[in-house]
């Protein structure tokens, strides 16, 4: 669980054991015919209704944070594809063409360089000026080759 959703599960929890005291003091108070239940009762439940709220906001953030992951490693799953069909090499640029935000295409590559999953080029990127990711596990044998060999 996330810090976001950390904090409202807390809340939640605790607005709702509250709840289900006044709850059990209403009961009681009806039992005993008393007219300050019908007062207590409401806010009783007024306190559940809050529990359940923090609890949903709990569940938000919970979601959100795997929608986020999931998105992530969809992009990551793209920008792999495209570099085998790259010969083991992918631009940003490579990435907006195929639909993902210039933004987004930065923030997935330079995640993935940080994971080791790529190098950054810096002989392709000094001689072209944009930034080139290498994926040496997607490279072909016979390029690989051909580098050594110069």
């Amino acid at each position: 669980m996330n810090s976001k959703a950390v904090l409202p599960a807390i809340a939640g929890s605790a607005v709702i054991l509250v709840s289900l005291f006044v709850l059990f003091i209403t009961l009681m108070a009806v039992i005993a015919g008393r007219s300050w239940s019908l007062a207590t009762g409401l806010v009783g439940l007024i306190m559940l209704a809050a529990g359940a709220f923090f609890i949903y906001m709990a569940y938000t953030a919970t979601r959100q944070e795997k929608m986020g992951d999931a998105r992530y490693h969809n992009m990551e799953r793209q920008v792999l594809t495209l570099a085998k069909k790259n010969n083991g090499t992918v631009t940003v640029a490579d990435l907006i063409n195929v639909g993902i935000e210039s933004s987004e295409a930065e923030k997935v590559l330079d995640r993935m360089a940080k994971k080791g999953i790529c190098d950054i080029n810096l002989d392709a990127t000094e001689a072209s000026g944009i930034t080139t990711y290498s994926f040496p596990t997607l490279i072909p044998f016979e390029q690989d080759e051909k580098a050594a060999k110069v």
